[in-house]
C-alpha cells in the first residue's frame, strides 16, 4: 500500500458514511478501510482472505462481527511472525497460510517492499519499481487449491488484494469455479501496475456481471461482486 492508495481509501470511507442509508437498504455493510459485503454471513461461514498485510484487519473484523472462520494467505516474510501470532490467538477461527495466490501452483518470485506495506510478484508494480525491495521465492496456490482448504468444502466470501495478480487468477478460472463463491471483494490494480490498463479491469467486471453478479464500487478500484446463493 502507498500514500496515494491510503488517501483513496480515506475518501472511500468518507463516501461510505455519506451513502450509508442507501447501502443499508440494499443489504450492503462496510468494513474499514474500504470493504463492502452483503450481510448474510453466519458463524458457520468460511471466508478466504488473500493479501493480509501485517494485521489481517479484514479477517479480524469479520471474525469479531460474525464469529466465522477465515483462512488467510500472504507470502510476505516480514508479516509472518505477526500473522502466526494472530492465528495462535484465534485458534479455530483464523488460519494463516504463508503462500501467494496465483494462476498456477508451484513457486514464484515475490518482491517485498521495504518501504510500503504491499509487495508484489509483478515487476511492473509501482512499489517494486520505486521502492527498495527484497526478492525471494514463495509457494503459490491456485484459487481451486485454496477453496479446497475450507473444512466444509465451500467458501462464502473471498477477499482478494494481491497487487495485480488478480487478473491472471480470475482470467484463468472457469465460470463454475467463480460462481461457486457468492461474494467477491476484489481490489483491482490498474492504477498500480504499469502494464495493466483500466480496460482489463472493465473486461473482468463485465465477465462477472455476465456470470450473474451484482456489482458495487465507490472508486472503480475496490469492488464487491455478489449473487444470492440458492
Amino acid at each position: 500500500m502507498n500514500v496515494a492508495r491510503r488517501a483513496r481509501r480515506m475518501l472511500a470511507l468518507a463516501s461510505s458514511m455519506a451513502k450509508a442509508p442507501v447501502q443499508r437498504a440494499r443489504g450492503l455493510r462496510f468494513v474499514e478501510p474500504c470493504y463492502y459485503f452483503i450481510d448474510c454471513l453466519k458463524p458457520e461461514s468460511v471466508i478466504l482472505d488473500f493479501g493480509l498485510g501485517n494485521d489481517a484487519d479484514f479477517s479480524m473484523a469479520m471474525i469479531r462481527r460474525f464469529g466465522l472462520r477465515s483462512i488467510g494467505f500472504d507470502p510476505t516474510r516480514r508479516h509472518e511472525s505477526q500473522l502466526r501470532a494472530l492465528a495462535r490467538n484465534h485458534e479455530a477461527k483464523f488460519e494463516f497460510q504463508p503462500a501467494a495466490l496465483g494462476a498456477a501452483s508451484g513457486r514464484a518470485r515475490f518482491h517485498e517492499s521495504q518501504e510500503n506495506l504491499s509487495g508484489s510478484m509483478l515487476n511492473e508494480h509501482r512499489n517494486v519499481r520505486s521502492d527498495v525491495v527484497e526478492s525471494y521465492d514463495v509457494p503459490v496456490v491456485t484459487l481451486q487449491q485454496a477453496i479446497a482448504t475450507s473444512p466444509n468444502g465451500r467458501v462464502d466470501l473471498i477477499k482478494m488484494d494481491v497487487e495485480g495478480v488478480e487478473y491472471d487468477v480470475i482470467e484463468s478460472s472457469g465460470d463454475a469455479l467463480l460462481q461457486s463463491v457468492p461474494q467477491w471483494i476484489i481490489e483491482f490494480h490498474h492504477d498500480s501496475v504499469a502494464n495493466i490498463p483500466v480496460a482489463r479491469t472493465k473486461s473482468n467486471v463485465r465477465r462477472l456481471r455476465r456470470l450473474g453478479y451484482s456489482v458495487h464500487t465507490t472508486d472503480y478500484v475496490n469492488f464487491l461482486f455478489y449473487r444470492r446463493r440458492t
